[in-house]
């Protein structure tokens, strides 16, 4: 999936990170585009990140983490199974740029 925010210049991607690595991230970072589990949510409202929100989409709790996300704190959600999925994550970054 990284290979989707190829033409997005300011945007970078990352496999697996440990801990360490999460917490040197989330202290330069100004938006994440992250999936919707409970704890990673938590922990990028705890830096202040804003977040485009990325459903597994086989998942319920996921989806309904990032609704509340979005009701609360203005947070963004796509939908990876929307057609135009890279126009709205476009729009997305451009909204929190």
């Amino acid at each position: 999936m990284s290979t989707l925010f190829d033409k997005f210049h300011h945007v970078h991607t990352y496999g697996f990170l440990g801990q360490k690595e999460m917490g040197e991230l989330y202290n330069i970072c100004d938006i994440a585009i992250t999936r919707g589990g409970t704890t990673s949510l938590a922990e990028q409202k705890l830096y202040d990140i804003k977040q485009i929100i990325v459903p597994i989409p086989r998942t319920h709790d996921q989806y309904d983490n990032a609704k509340r996300y979005v009701r609360c704190h203005n947070d963004v959600m796509i939908n990876q199974r929307d057609h135009d999925f890279e126009t709205q994550l476009a729009n997305a970054i451009k909204h929190f740029k």
